[in-house]
């Protein structure tokens, strides 16, 4: 397929009206593409939501009555590790998840997805706080006898409450992900590219000129190639599509770790204060940003048309400038032709003029 067809091909599969209509393009501008990150460019939160939903069915397993004879092997043994760990080794687990997928700062390391994971890992402790709260109250008010003791906001806690949370978590996980891939809108017209972010209360858009783009860079994983999906970063000369991303650790970051562990100060308040920092902790390093969808046309379906069509609209926007400046030189020079020959003119008729002169004066003379 040559290029002119791919663009051909391209804006016959939209609807250039309503695209206009959602991106706001200028009316100067021909809608050519628009598209949306693909399902599976979303696998690595929809594999998180997977775990959780295993962890809790493990836990709720583990601590549920069952024959013995029925689990063997390995999976026995971790049954039984699970049954001792009980509920601060599920905490324990869920926080070093949360942990992990915050330090490696990928596509699921996002804000909303680790605050997620956070309300996951601590869920239980809630239960067992507010438990702690309502005996407490009701210790005080059995020796006082002055008011009735208050209930309790949560339900007792018990082990069914893991497979309760684990499907609730997980269909919550997968819906805020279904909601978060079609947040995202990526349109190309023959001028501009177009990344709009509609999720929730954050709006985000940039509007990236093609002839802008110094560079394009496709990133297709293992996955990606098989699916036919993939990213494609654009990098600017002001540095857009370049993300801070390293494997080290800020001083900062470590000082007030430090200061968490040399401080005096409440046990609970320093363990509170060290678990805040380390799950804020970041690898930091520059790279092309691939992973944030609001950046790069992030999961897209035959990303080498893709690729191929901004290539050819970038083309073909500098040979129409090339063209035009061409065109405006040669007039440029006829203009100059014109002006130099209507500026002879006067010359001759001043010439003709002093003859005329001269010869009135030779007549003159003979007269007398």
């Amino acid at each position: 397929m040559s290029d002119s067809e791919l663009v051909a091909s391209m804006k016959a599969r939209i609807n250039p009206e309503k695209v206009h209509e959602k991106i706001k393009m200028t009316s100067y501008e021909k809608a050519i593409y628009f598209c949306r990150p693909t399902v599976l460019s979303m696998s690595g939160k929809y594999i998180l939501a997977f775990i959780v939903l295993i962890i809790h069915l493990l836990f709720w397993w583990a601590n549920i009555d069952h024959d013995s004879s029925e689990s063997s092997g390995y999976f026995a043994l971790l049954i039984e590790l699970i049954d001792f760990l009980d509920m601060p080794g599920f905490v324990l687990i869920m926080l070093t998840i949360t942990w992990m997928n915050r330090f490696l700062n990928g596509s699921t390391s996002g804000r909303w997805y680790t605050f997620s994971l956070l309300i996951v890992s601590i869920t239980p402790i809630l239960f067992v706080l507010d438990t702690i709260i309502v005996w407490i109250d009701g210790s005080i008010i059995s020796k006082l006898g002055e008011r009735e003791s208050i209930n309790g906001i949560l339900p007792s806690w018990n082990n069914g409450w893991y497979f309760i949370l684990g499907v609730g978590y997980f269909a919550l996980l997968m819906l805020l992900t279904s909601i978060y891939r079609r947040s995202f809108s990526y349109a190309i017209s023959d001028r501009t590219v177009y990344l709009k972010k509609d999720f929730l209360l954050w709006h985000t858009e940039h509007n990236i000129p093609l002839l802008d783009i110094d560079n394009l860079k496709v990133n297709r994983n293992p996955i990606g190639r098989i699916l036919g999906y993939g990213t494609i970063n654009m990098l600017t000369g002001s540095g857009y599509g370049i993300k801070q991303e390293s494997a080290s650790i800020s001083t900062g970051a470590a000082g007030e770790a430090a200061s968490a562990v040399t401080e005096d100060m409440g046990i609970l308040r320093r363990v509170m204060r060290v678990l805040i920092v380390v799950i804020s902790l970041q690898r930091t390093r520059s790279t092309m940003n691939d992973d944030e969808p609001e950046d790069c046309l992030f999961g897209v379906r035959r990303p080498m048309r893709v690729y191929r069509l901004v290539n050819e609209l970038k083309e073909g926007i500098r040979v129409r400038s090339t063209h035009s400046n061409d065109g405006l030189e040669e007039s440029e020079a006829d203009t100059e032709d014109e002006l130099a020959a209507a500026s002879e003119q006067p010359e001759e008729a001043g010439d003709n003029d002093e003859d005329e002169d001269d010869l009135d004066d030779i007549l003159a003379e003979l007269d007398d």
